[in-house]
């Protein structure tokens, strides 16, 4: 995994109680290597202020998932992300996200308010 780099995505990062539908929430993996890996994405963990995302494990571990999500081929990117505001933020204040990916992790803050 020493030549993937990761990347948090996380869209708007400031918004209202009443916006949180429109938040996203999601990841970013480059293949920096000369050859096709499995990044592993099912492992990739979030947490919210120190805590576990439980809406982030169910939608990382499931779904439809293009051929890349398991086979990175070298140079390519794959990219996916989740409407996951109402479930990760319930009340306003300010959110440090942590996304890790075997020894990487991204981070962000989100600020939400009334």
């Amino acid at each position: 995994m020493q030549n993937l780099a990761i990347k948090l995505l996380a869209s708007p990062t400031t918004l209202t109680m009443a916006e949180r539908k429109k938040f996203m929430v999601g990841l970013e993996v480059v293949n920096r290597g000369d050859a096709a890996v499995d990044p592993g994405l099912y492992n990739c963990t979030l947490t919210v202020n120190g805590q576990p995302g439980y809406a982030w494990d169910l939608a990382i571990q499931n779904g439809p998932r293009e051929a890349a999500w398991s086979m990175l081929p070298p140079g390519k990117t794959v990219t996916m992300s989740w409407p996951l505001g109402e479930a990760l933020f319930e009340h306003p204040g300010t959110y440090h996200l942590v996304m890790k990916l075997g020894k990487q992790e991204s981070t962000a803050d989100v600020h939400v308010t009334k």
